[in-house]
C-alpha cells in the first residue's frame, strides 16, 4: 500500500491545480520536504483521511478561498482508494477502484471528531490497523517536530502503523498459495515425460519464488517488529498527553487543551518579546523621522540659500580674500609701472627738444667764436662744428638709448603683471560663481557660521539615515518579519481570548492545570491506546511462525535442506531447465 498522491484546495499557499503526485519522478522534491513544509504536508494528509478539528481549521485554510476540500489516492494491490472530504461541511466520500469497476464505499457526514464510535472510522478498520489520529501524531512526534527528517520518512513511518492489515492479507495469500499448491500437486506418468516433467518444473519454480517472497517477508516483518516494539517501549514509558487531558482541562482551555502547555507559554513570552522589541525599533524609527523633519525644516526655512554652496565655500572665502588682496597690490604695482613709463616718456621727450636746442646753440656759437677769432679760417671752424655735433649726437644717443630700455624693461613688467591680474580676476569670477555669497563681504561672517551649521545638520541627517537603515534592516529580520506573523497566525485564537486576569496568568493556569492532569495520567497510566500496536506484534510474530512452517513445508516438497542458500541462482536454474523441457516437447510433438 502506498499512498500514490494529494490534492488539496483552499488551503494556503497552495496552487489547487498543482496535484501532488508522490509517485511522479518531477516531484520527487515533495518527499523531501523538510520542517515547516513537512509539517503542513503531513497534517494535510491526516486532515484529509482523519478530518480537521475547528480548532486546527485555521492553521490550513486559505480564507480568500471559496472551497475547502483535500482527496488523497491509496494504491493496494488490485484496486485503489479514494477519499475525499469537505471540509465546510464534514461530508467524506470514499471509493474503490477495481480493474474493471469502481464501487463506493461510504459517503456522508464526518464532523464529531471526538466521538469514538464514528461511522466513516468504523469503514476505515477495513482498510488500517490503527486509526486513531492522535495516536498517529504521538507516535510520529519525534519525526515530526524534527526539522532535519522529509516528508517521505514521515510517510514510512506512518506506512507501518497502517499497512498491517495490507501486509498480513498479502502474507495469508503467498501462504495458501504455497500450501495448495503442496496439497493438490500429484505426480502421475501418463506416457508423456516431457509434458510431465514440465509441470513438475513449473511446480518446483512457482514454490522456489514463493520461497523468495516468504524470505523477504520475513526479513520485513522482524524489521517492523522491532520497530514497533521499540515504539510500544516508548510508548510505556511515558504518558500520551491527549490521554492526560481530562474534561476539566478541556473545558476550561478549550482552544490549547490538546497543546503542550510548556511550550505554549515559551512561544507567546517568545511572541511578546519579540512584540515588545518590535514596536521599540518602531518607535526609534518615528523618533528618527520626527528628527529628520525637524533638520528638514531648518534647512529649507533657515539654511536654504546654502544649500547650493560648494562644500569648500569657507576655504573658497580664505582664497577669495588672499586673492583679493593679491589683486590690490599688483594693480597698484601696475599703476606705479603705468605712472613710471609716463614719467621717462615725458623725460624722453624732454630730451630730444634739448637735443635740438643744443645743437643749435652749440653750433652757432662755434660759428660765431670761429668768424670772429679766425676769420681766415672758415674751413677748419667748420670742421669744428662736424666734430662738436658728431659728439652731441653721440652723447644724446646714449641718453635716448638708456631711457628706452628702461621703458621697455618697464613695459615688459607690465605686461607679465597684467597677466597675472587677468589670472588671478579670473579665478576670482570662478569663485564667485560657485561660491556667490563671497563678495557680501558686510556679513560675510555670519554666513560662514550659518553655512557650518547647514553642514552639521546635513551629516546629522545622514547619521539618521543610516540608523535609520539599520533599524529597518533589523525590522526586515526573519524573526520580525516571519517569526510574528507565523506565532500571531499559530495563536490568532487564543490572543484574541483576552483572558479577565491577563494572558500571562491564564497560561500559568493551564500549565498548572495540564501538569496536574499529566501527573494523574502518569499514576493511573493505561495501556488501552497501545492495545492495537500490541496486537499488531502479535499477530506479525504469529504470521512469522506460520511462514517459518511453510518454507519448511517448501523445502520437504522440494527435497532441498539449502533453500535460502542461492535461491535466485536455483530459480534461474528452473527457468533454463523449463524452457528446454518447453522446446523438446514441441520438438517431440510439433503442433498440426
Amino acid at each position: 500500500m502506498i499512498i500514490q498522491d494529494i490534492n488539496l484546495n483552499g488551503f494556503k499557499s497552495v496552487d489547487p491545480s498543482i496535484g501532488l503526485d508522490l509517485t511522479a519522478i518531477e516531484n520527487k522534491s515533495i518527499l523531501s520536504a523538510r520542517a515547516e513544509n513537512k509539517r503542513f504536508l503531513f497534517k494535510s494528509l491526516l486532515g484529509i483521511i482523519y478530518g480537521l478539528s475547528d480548532f486546527e481549521k485555521p492553521d490550513f485554510k486559505d480564507y480568500e478561498s471559496m472551497i475547502f476540500t483535500g482527496r488523497t489516492n491509496l494504491k493496494f494491490d488490485d484496486y485503489i482508494l479514494h477519499i475525499e472530504r469537505d471540509f465546510e461541511t464534514g461530508i467524506v466520500a470514499v471509493l474503490s477502484e477495481g480493474k474493471e469497476k469502481q464501487t463506493p464505499v461510504f459517503q456522508g457526514k464526518d464532523t464529531n471528531l471526538g466521538n469514538s464510535s464514528r461511522p466513516y472510522i468504523h469503514i476505515l478498520e477495513s482498510f488500517f490497523s490503527i486509526n486513531d489520529k492522535s495516536f498517529l501524531i504521538e507516535v510520529c512526534k519525534d519525526n515530526l517536530e524534527s526539522d532535519k527528517s522529509t516528508f517521505g520518512e514521515l510517510l514510512d513511518l506512518l506506512y507501518l502503523f497502517l499497512r498491517p492489515k495490507f501486509k498480513l492479507a498479502a502474507i495469508r495469500k503467498l501462504i495458501d498459495s504455497s500450501n495448495n499448491i503442496i496439497t493438490n500437486t500429484a505426480y502421475k506418468n501418463n506416457g508423456n515425460k516431457p509434458a510431465d516433467d514440465i509441470k513438475q518444473s513449473s511446480t518446483k519454480l512457482q514454490l522456489l519464488k514463493n520461497a523468495k517472497k516468504i524470505e523477504q517477508s520475513c526479513t520485513s516483518l522482524r524489521t517492523d517488529i522491532d520497530k514497533l516494539k521499540k515504539f510500544w517501549m516508548d510508548l510505556s514509558d511515558r504518558p500520551l498527553r491527549t490521554n492526560g487531558m481530562d474534561a476539566s482541562l478541556k473545558q476550561r482551555f478549550p482552544l490549547i487543551y490538546h497543546l503542550d502547555a510548556t511550550k505554549v507559554k515559551k512561544e507567546i513570552q517568545f511572541l511578546n518579546s519579540l512584540q515588545e522589541n518590535h514596536r521599540e525599533l518602531y518607535k526609534k524609527i518615528q523618533e528618527l523621522n520626527n528628527q529628520k523633519t525637524e533638520h528638514d525644516k531648518l534647512l529649507n526655512q533657515k539654511l536654504l540659500v546654502y544649500a547650493n554652496l560648494p562644500d569648500t565655500f569657507i576655504e573658497d572665502f580664505q582664497k577669495y580674500q588672499n586673492l583679493s588682496i593679491d589683486l590690490a597690490h599688483m594693480k597698484n604695482e601696475y599703476d606705479k609701472l603705468s605712472i613710471r613709463i609716463g614719467t621717462l616718456q615725458i623725460e624722453l621727450n624732454q630730451k630730444k627738444k634739448n637735443e635740438l636746442l643744443t645743437y643749435s646753440i652749440s653750433l652757432l656759437s662755434i660759428l660765431i667764436a670761429g668768424l670772429i677769432s679766425f676769420p681766415s679760417q672758415i674751413f677748419e671752424t667748420l670742421g669744428a662744428m662736424l666734430i662738436a655735433a658728431v659728439i652731441e649726437f653721440l652723447v644724446f644717443r646714449k641718453i635716448k638709448q638708456n631711457i628706452f630700455f628702461v621703458i621697455e624693461t618697464t613695459q615688459l613688467k607690465q605686461t607679465l603683471l597684467k597677466k597675472k591680474i587677468q589670472t588671478v580676476e579670473a579665478e576670482i569670477f570662478s569663485l564667485r560663481n560657485e561660491s556667490y555669497l563671497l563678495d557680501d563681504l558686510e556679513y560675510i561672517d555670519t554666513h560662514i557660521e550659518r553655512f557650518k551649521k547647514y553642514k552639521q545638520v546635513k551629516e546629522k541627517q545622514q547619521i539618521l539615515k543610516t540608523q535609520k537603515l539599520a533599524l529597518q534592516k533589523k525590522l526586515e529580520s526573519e524573526k520580525y518579519a516571519i517569526t510574528i506573523p507565523k506565532l500571531e497566525r499559530k495563536y490568532k485564537n487564543l490572543l484574541a481570548l483576552n483572558p479577565e486576569d491577563g494572558l500571562e496568568k491564564y497560561l500559568d493556569e493551564f500549565e498548572k492545570t495540564q501538569n496536574a492532569a499529566m501527573k494523574i495520567s502518569r499514576q493511573n497510566r493505561t495501556k488501552d491506546r497501545l492495545i492495537p500496536l500490541q496486537k499488531i506484534i502479535v499477530k506479525y510474530q504469529t504470521m512469522l511462525k506460520e511462514l517459518d512452517k511453510t518454507k519448511g513445508y517448501i523445502k520437504d516438497f522440494l527435497d532441498s535442506e539449502n533453500l535460502e542458500n542461492d535461491i535466485d541462482s536455483q530459480i534461474a536454474t528452473f527457468e533454463r531447465n523449463l524452457t528446454h523441457l518447453k522446446q523438446k516437447l514441441n520438438i517431440e510433438n510439433p503442433p498440426g
